[in-house]
């Protein structure tokens, strides 16, 4: 028994994560399977049940948890009115229009991908599947393409609180990982074409649609409120990370509203479905799981504190370091901010005593493409488990078909922080 509570930190938290894939195989439960995972980490890590409750409570009755869980019930209200309004078929047959079908999937969610919107990929899951009417693409494909492309972005898009905090702990400027993190994110796209989108059969556009500017309206509205609020009203973020996303989709909300009015027997069933309800206790079970990683040990130290010393003494070298302690803190906490925030303080540090800017800037890329793929790979990546929960699909089948671009991103980090060198 010993022996099992005095295992390497690394093995507490991995362990925990099989855990989660292999009960949510068994019961088909993902809340289950967090949830489980969530207590074999904790009582592991050293927690009794007065703390794990603590902790819990802790973090769900936290004013950004609040706020979060606001958000993604709003995502889902916006999205279903977008539905019951035919705003979304508009949408879609608007792209289509212009675009080939296969251009359409891909576009559709990143441009759902702007909004640093949690849960996004929840947004944007009606959309590539209303591009397949027919019903003829694998549901597994389709979870792929949306979950992909959603995410394509967040190498260096500035709305993004995952970029604003790798740049303040690198120690750079904003434009230096704009520079860098824009050929990532070509790359990512490249190898969301390459491995996903070819497997899309070829359709000829339907040009007879014209594009319908107004149906793209509610997502520019939730975009320029954010923007707006973040940056000319900065307070608004201090308050919660989530506040300026969460007026901008009340606006986007009320605009639709006032231009296609929806009864209340219909607002009814937007707002009191079953289905939407399990999406938040889901999320919430995952805020849960985060909480263990982020909360101090009974003996005052941190559990990824612990895997950092862990990686230092195995005697890895630091290029694979820099690498490996992001991944395994997008890994395991499934957000940007968690993965930054627990990764970016120890890489910086391995760029040097004195390092120059191309140093920083050079680990910051490097360490946020693989810390973005971890969160990719992450079996508590909220995008992840809404976007199989739609499609009623696999978590382990999704994440079979990602690695092609996930190595893509992998190379592609790395060629930018050797390039970065050089300059």
């Amino acid at each position: 028994m010993q022996l099992l509570l005095s295992a390497p930190a690394i093995i507490k938290v991995l362990a925990s994560l099989a855990l989660i894939l292999l009960v949510s195989r068994l019961t088909r439960s993902v809340s289950l399977a967090i949830l489980a995972g969530s207590v074999v980490l904790a009582f592991w890590a050293g927690h009794n049940a007065l703390g794990f409750l603590r902790i819990s409570w802790e973090r769900l009755s936290g004013l950004d948890n609040i706020l979060l869980l606001v958000v993604i019930l709003m995502v889902i209200w916006l999205s279903d009115q977008m539905s019951q309004t035919g705003v979304l078929n508009s949408l879609v047959e608007s792209f289509q229009s212009g675009v080939s079908n296969r251009a359409s999937l891909a576009l559709l969610p990143a441009l759902v991908g702007l909004l640093p919107m949690p849960g996004g990929a929840l947004f944007s899951a009606p959309l590539v599947d209303q591009c397949d009417k027919d019903g003829n693409l694998d549901s597994l494909l389709k979870v792929r393409i949306n979950y992909w492309f959603r995410h394509i972005w967040e190498y260096w898009w500035p709305l993004y609180a995952g970029v604003l905090l790798a740049v303040d702990l690198a120690g750079i400027q904003l434009w230096h990982l704009i520079a860098a993190g824009v050929p990532v994110t070509l790359i990512s796209a490249f190898g969301g074409w390459l491995f996903l989108l070819r497997k899309v059969p070829r359709k000829e556009r339907d040009g007879r649609t014209r594009f319908d500017v107004s149906s793209l309206v509610p997502v520019m509205l939730v975009i320029v409120v954010y923007a707006a609020l973040a940056i000319l009203v900065p307070a608004v973020r201090e308050v919660s990370t989530f506040l300026p996303i969460a007026v901008g989709i009340i606006v986007a909300i009320i605009y639709l509203q006032l231009q296609r009015p929806l009864p209340w027997k219909v607002w009814a069933k937007i707002l009191f479905s079953r289905k939407t309800a399990g999406l938040v206790v889901l999320v919430a079970i995952i805020r849960i799981y985060g909480a263990f990683l982020e909360a101090p040990l009974p003996d005052g130290q941190y559990i990824v504190e612990q895997m950092r010393v862990e990686l230092e003494q195995s005697g890895v070298p630091i290029l694979p370091l820099v690498m490996i302690i992001p991944f395994i803190a997008g890994l395991t906490t499934g957000i940007a901010l968690g993965m930054v925030g627990a990764s970016f303080p120890i890489i910086i540090q391995l760029a040097g005593t004195d390092p120059t800017t191309a140093a920083l800037v050079s680990t910051a890329i490097l360490g946020y493409a693989a810390g973005h793929v971890g969160q990719l790979v992450s079996p508590v990546h909220v995008c992840l488990l809404v976007t199989n929960k739609y499609f009623s699909t696999s978590i382990l089948q999704s994440l079979r078909g990602l690695w092609g671009p996930c190595l893509f991103v992998l190379a592609g980090g790395f060629i930018m922080s050797r390039i970065v060198l050089l300059l």
